[in-house]
């Protein structure tokens, strides 16, 4: 999730419980994707994203999303939040070193011009 302040905007965390044992993949993402429990926070993927799909595969999150992740119009900055929010959800995850983020099913070069998405991230 991101932090807004007066000057710039920054990935924040919030803690979530999970019912069960096991984290369902699907049910992270679509955590990340619904507003935060925290009125002190904002989600940073743009309204109208679905996760299309998850998987895990040597120890790489591959992470789908439908066309709209790449709707929001954001700077540097406002996009290094939108990704590391993805890959920092995933990550936490014990068995999850890497996520490749993918749209639509393909490898995309950017979510909003500046930060490079073409490969697995850490």
């Amino acid at each position: 999730f991101m932090r807004i302040t007066p000057t710039s905007f920054v990935l924040d965390k919030e803690i979530q419980k999970f019912d069960g044992q096991e984290i369902n993949l699907m049910e992270l993402g679509q955590r990340l994707l619904n507003q935060p429990n925290s009125s002190e926070l904002t989600k940073i993927i743009p309204d109208g994203t679905i996760i299309n799909t998850i998987y895990i595969q040597n120890n790489t999150a591959y992470v789908d999303f439908s066309a709209e992740v790449k709707s929001g119009q954001y700077g540097h900055e406002a996009e290094s939040v939108l990704v590391n929010s993805i890959v920092k959800t995933f990550t936490q995850l014990d068995n999850v070193d890497y996520v490749q983020i993918l749209v639509d099913g393909e490898i995309t070069d950017t979510l909003s011009g500046h930060i490079p998405v073409d490969a697995p991230l850490q």
